[in-house]
């Protein structure tokens, strides 16, 4: 195959620059051509660095890059990185978005393109531009970051233009298209002067040496022929997802971390509190101890699965460098979606807890949090024996419904007046990391070097 399906529409030469495309080719071209990028929904990444030092990040903790897919399919969770030539700009593309027969890959759900143009312009570093835009919504946004830095941002929602609720004939001036918001440390126009947000983005693009081919590239690859490419390839990203923030020292204490960071709190942190269901079990023993115990009750081992994939039944083991805690959680939880896997029908979290706290004669907590039954709960077994559980919900009518019971301390579930705090503290007083409790429904952040062993049990229960 020497090129993608032809376009259905009038095609600039691809040396054309921004503005010779948008003012002087072809008046069809923005009913036409531009129509057919703009007439699309697309977010991607434009990236100033050549093809193999983008693909270098991007597969930092276990990545693959697969190279020349032009001629063949892409089917798992990948995105699409290519360079056009002569173009010192790197397109970082969903094929999903480009409904192109044998693309059917798609960006993985862990992939947050604001995150990785921040990361990527820190890192290399250089500047990037994602750029976004839906017919369906009516919205076109970009963000333009140097060296890790957000120095431009532009946002417009057709849905609150007040000008577009005026009624006009085809003999009426041109709409000004005004962006809600644009921000810019790079240049001086506040938003309500601007005329046309989509000329001055373009502008921009023009002045950056974009061409208009590695723009339209982020959504069409329609009739670009091989050999404009220096290379089209997939990138299969099997690292953990950023964090929203900043993310505590891994060994900070519980308290400390829940006070570090304002939107740390709020987004990372408690975005675990709000999610539909997780649990798990908190083992103050080794890794190695636990998993012996779980294989020598059916499991089966596969070890050191960071890089890798998991499916089918079973759960995610592991233990944190110099924490005493192992944690076993169901990696559906996670959304990452290297780990398809999913808890078996078979595995009771409660039953379970007790049983390894038995066998291995240590404490165990399961803890967990749910929309359905109870917002926050956990249950704490020494050697086999419940010695405290909490269970907690507030109920569409703001009535409070609190379980406490306890072995361990003198306290009545109507002196407890803030749930959560009371939880935390509890956790702490048994040396518990954040980095631990935070790892039984989200990995974001956590380095392949902050494990001691991240490990996969298929499970097939003989007792």
């Amino acid at each position: 195959m020497n090129s993608f399906p032809e376009s259905n529409c009038i095609f600039p030469p691809p040396d054309a620059s921004m503005s010779e495309v948008r003012n002087n080719f072809d008046q069809e071209l923005m009913a036409a051509d531009w129509g057919c990028y703009a007439d699309t929904n697309v977010e991607g990444l434009l990236v100033k660095a050549s093809l193999d030092a983008v693909e270098s990040i991007l597969i930092e903790g276990g990545g693959q890059v697969e190279r020349e897919v032009y001629d063949g399919t892409t089917e798992e969770a990948g995105l699409l990185v290519l360079q056009l030539q002569d173009q010192e700009w790197t397109v970082i593309t969903d094929a999903w978005y480009l409904h192109m027969k044998g693309f059917k890959s798609y960006a993985p759900r862990s992939w947050n393109w604001e995150r990785q143009a921040r990361k990527l312009s820190e890192r290399l570093p250089t500047r990037t531009i994602l750029f976004g835009t839906s017919d369906t919504g009516g919205t076109t946004d970009y963000s333009v970051w140097d060296n890790g830095i957000l120095v431009e941002e532009l946002k417009y929602d057709e849905g609150e233009d007040p000008d577009l609720e005026e009624e006009c004939d085809m003999d009426s001036p041109p709409i000004p298209r005004r962006p809600q918001v644009f921000n810019s440390q790079l240049r001086d126009p506040a938003a309500q002067e601007i005329k046309d947000f989509g000329l001055l983005f373009l502008d921009f693009l023009e002045k950056q040496q974009v061409s208009w081919l590695s723009l339209y590239a982020l959504a069409r690859l329609d009739g670009i022929p091989r050999a404009d490419f220096v290379r089209l390839d997939l990138v299969r990203v099997k690292i953990f997802p950023s964090p929203i923030a900043n993310l505590p020292p891994p060994h900070m204490s519980l308290t400390d971390a829940l006070n570090f960071d304002k939107d740390y709190h709020h987004h990372d942190y408690q975005s675990f509190l709000y999610t539909d269901k997780a649990e798990g079990l908190l083992v103050k023993a080794p890794l190695d101890a636990v998993e012996a115990v779980l294989v020598q009750n059916g499991g089966q081992l596969q070890r050191d699965v960071y890089g890798g994939k998991t499916a089918g039944e079973g759960l995610l083991a592991f233990q944190l460098q110099q924490q005493e805690w192992s944690v076993i959680t169901d990696a559906w939880f996670l959304n990452i979606d290297t780990f398809e896997s999913h808890s078996p029908p078979n595995w009771n979290w409660e039953i379970q807890g007790q049983h390894l706290s038995e066998q291995l004669q240590t404490r165990i907590i399961l803890f967990g949090v749910s929309e359905d039954e109870y917002d926050i709960y956990y249950s704490v077994w020494d050697n086999g024996i419940l010695v405290e559980e909490l269970k907690y919900k507030e109920d569409e009518a703001s009535h409070l419904r609190l379980v406490f019971n306890s072995q361990l301390r003198q306290v009545k579930a109507q002196s407890i007046q803030k749930v959560y705090k009371f939880t935390f503290d509890f956790l702490e007083s048994q040396q518990m990391s954040w980095l631990t409790l935070y790892t039984l429904t989200r990995f974001y952040g956590v380095r392949r070097e902050d494990f001691v062993s991240l490990d996969f049990i298929t499970w097939h229960d003989r007792r």
